[in-house]
C-alpha cells in the first residue's frame, strides 16, 4: 500500500475521534504510530523556529496565576533560546546539559539541566518533537495520541516515577507547527505555553550563535 495513501486513510480514521475527550483516551499503538511520526517529520522540516510564547502558570494552593510574554528559538542540535519579555526581561538558554540564564545587565548564571528537571524535561520534548524523532521520547514517557482533522494531540506521562513526582504530564497540541503545551507537575500546577507568529530559517542568526557558544 502506498505510504500516501496509508496517511491519507489514517487521517481519515481519526477524523472521529472527538477532541472534547482526553487525549489520554488513546495511547499510541501500531495504527495511530504512522501518524504521529508524519506528523514530527512536518515540524522538522527547518532547522530552526522562531516565534512568539505566551507562558501561563497557575499555582492551584493559592489559586494565582503569573503570565510572562516573549519570544523563543527552537534550533535542531542546539537547544532553546527563551526570551522573556514581560514582566520582567531575562533570557534562558536551554540545551540538553545546563540552563544559562541571562540577565538585561549581562549577569549570566548557569545551571546543570540535572538539577531542573522541568525545564530538562520540557527542553527534551519540545526538541524531539521539532527534531522529527519521536522515538526519543518513547523510551521516556508512556504516550498518548489524537487527531482531528489536521489538528492533534500528544500526551505524555513519565515512565519513572521520580520524574513523575516532578512533572505529571506534558500535552502538546499543534497542526504544521506546535501551538501549544501544558505541563502538569506534580503539585498539580499547571504551566501552558502558548506559541504563535512562528518563522523558519535554515540557520541560526550571529547573536543566536553566540548564544549557543556556536562559532
Amino acid at each position: 500500500m502506498p505510504k500516501g495513501f496509508l496517511f491519507s486513510f489514517l487521517g481519515f480514521v481519526f477524523l472521529s475521534v472527538s477532541f472534547a475527550g482526553s487525549v489520554y483516551d488513546f495511547p499510541l499503538n501500531a495504527e495511530n504510530r504512522p501518524v504521529l511520526e508524519k506528523s514530527f517529520s512536518i515540524l522538522a522540516a527547518h532547522n530552526v523556529t522562531r516565534g512568539h510564547f505566551k507562558q501561563t502558570k497557575t499555582i492551584t494552593r493559592i489559586s494565582r496565576t503569573f503570565i510572562s510574554e516573549g519570544t523563543f528559538v527552537i534550533a535542531d542540535g542546539n537547544g532553546i533560546i527563551w526570551d522573556t519579555q514581560k514582566p520582567f526581561p531575562s533570557t534562558l538558554v536551554i540545551t540538553s546539559d545546563k540552563i544559562v540564564q541571562k540577565t538585561p545587565q549581562g549577569k549570566n548564571s548557569t545551571l546543570d539541566a540535572s538539577d531542573n528537571a522541568a525545564f530538562r524535561e520540557f527542553s527534551n520534548t519540545i526538541q524531539a518533537v521539532f527534531s522529527g524523532k519521536p522515538s526519543a521520547l518513547y523510551s521516556q514517557f508512556n504516550i498518548f495520541f489524537s487527531v482531528q482533522g489536521n489538528q492533534w494531540k500528544l500526551g505524555l506521562i513519565p515512565k519513572e516515577e521520580v520524574v513523575r513526582s516532578i512533572i505529571s504530564s506534558i500535552e502538546l497540541n499543534g497542526d504544521v507547527t506546535l501551538n501549544s503545551v501544558l505541563i502538569k507537575d506534580g503539585n498539580q500546577d499547571l504551566t501552558r505555553y502558548e506559541f504563535s507568529a512562528h518563522k523558519y530559517s535554515e540557520d541560526l542568526e550571529p547573536k543566536e550563535k553566540d548564544a549557543f557558544g556556536r562559532p
